[in-house]
């Protein structure tokens, strides 16, 4: 039933996905949602924009969602007759009792919340938020990003909810959505919403009666913790070449990680349905030296140049033992994953010629010049086939003689 009533919503239009990114199938939700309210902001700053965002959060969210919000919901979407009723039985079998050591309540049923874990949960909350959004959608246009591009003031990822507006018109959506909210016996949590307005403007924001604090005021605090490796600043690739070193990095390097990252967040960007982020096309910051997108422009070049010359015999495996992946007949997230691979390949190489420099490095380095005598040592040392020699030869004689 939920994927049925997923692809129902979905195929019909009933959720705006440029809006709602959280629990739809196929959509990358997470990062289309971060991304794009990062690039509003980074954005705005740069050319000066009048924008205010607001993060806000709603309380006991799936423990907050009537039952009969969720039945007028499907009928709002003209969703079958069967599926209502079952619904509503298997919402009206929610029931709840206290006991003491003196005593035992009644059976209560519950008229709201709905379960955690339950596979059809995700899809009924969204379309219960579905149906807040565009209520509240009209209240302000859409956010000018500059450049004629402009996205969706209100974003939304399940039950955390953006504005990312003007000051009027940001106020405006924000008492929308608190009314709204309130009709729905439902309501927001100022303690963990925050806002963010202009630098040179003490802006601040009220919901459910209590302000929204800034964040310059109380910024958010990760819940996770970053663990620092005790590595010096000082250290460079070397250490992963160096067998006698102490410290030994894995031959993946964190650098490897950053850019399949960087090319892989991009290629899903450029992959996506939303017509707003094709429109927008957010930009990533990677450095001066290196570009993702100059990145995934060699690495298509290199699977192009390599389904032109065709299957080829590698190590000591017979030519056809491997079935080989061409570009043109891949699609979606395989050719995604060709990318990565191919942008990793690279760095193998990359590293495979370091390791190779480094020898030639030191013998550059520490060979004296002008010297047969050290010289000779030298090519001892470096080149153990050739000490054989020295030793067949009689005692007294000079091997330069």
């Amino acid at each position: 039933m939920a994927s049925r009533l997923t692809n129902y919503l979905t195929e019909n239009g009933y959720i705006n996905t440029s809006i709602q990114k959280g629990g739809i199938p196929g959509v990358s939700g997470c990062l289309e949602h971060a991304t794009m309210i990062w690039e509003a902001i980074q954005r705005a700053k740069l050319e000066k924009l009048n924008l205010d965002v607001i993060w806000l959060d709603l309380a006991n969210a799936y423990g907050s969602v009537p039952h009969e919000m969720i039945q007028l919901d499907l009928r709002m979407y003209h969703v079958p007759e069967v599926i209502q009723v079952m619904l509503d039985d298997y919402f009206s079998g929610f029931r709840m009792r206290f006991s003491t050591n003196n005593y035992t309540t009644n059976w209560i049923n519950l008229e709201v919340g709905i379960a955690m874990g339950c596979t059809i949960s995700p899809i009924l909350f969204v379309m219960a938020m579905e149906v807040i959004l565009k209520a509240a959608e009209a209240s302000a246009g859409p956010a000018n990003l500059g450049g004629g591009c402009s996205m969706p003031s209100l974003k939304a990822f399940m039950d955390d909810t953006v504005i990312c507006s003007k000051e009027d018109e940001t106020r405006r959506m924000l008492t929308r959505l608190d009314d709204l909210m309130s009709w729905c016996r439902m309501e927001f949590k100022p303690k963990k919403s925050r806002s963010l307005g202009k630098v040179d403007e003490a802006t601040t924001f009220t919901v459910a009666k209590q302000q929204i604090p800034t964040v310059s005021q109380e910024p958010v605090k990760s819940r996770g913790r970053w663990k620092w490796l005790g590595v010096p600043p000082g250290l460079s690739d070397v250490a992963i070449y160096y067998r006698k070193a102490k410290l030994k990095l894995p031959m993946k390097s964190i650098l490897e990680e950053y850019k399949c990252g960087k090319a892989r967040l991009l290629t899903m960007l450029e992959e996506s349905d939303d017509h707003v982020v094709k429109t927008v096309q957010p930009s990533l910051k990677t450095g001066r030296k290196w570009k993702v997108t100059e990145a995934i422009d060699e690495a298509k070049e290199c699977l192009k140049m390599k389904e032109l010359i065709g299957q080829t015999q590698t190590d000591h495996r017979g030519l056809g033992s491997t079935t080989a992946k061409w570009w043109s007949k891949t699609e979606g997230k395989e050719k995604r994953d060709m990318i990565i691979d191919e942008i990793r390949n690279k760095e193998d190489s990359t590293r495979v010629q370091n390791a190779v420099q480094q020898p030639q490095q030191a013998a550059s380095h520490f060979r004296p010049r002008k010297d047969p005598l050290m010289d000779s040592l030298f090519s001892r040392m470096t080149y153990p086939h050739t000490a054989r020699a020295f030793k067949d030869e009689p005692p007294g004689r000079s091997h330069l003689m």
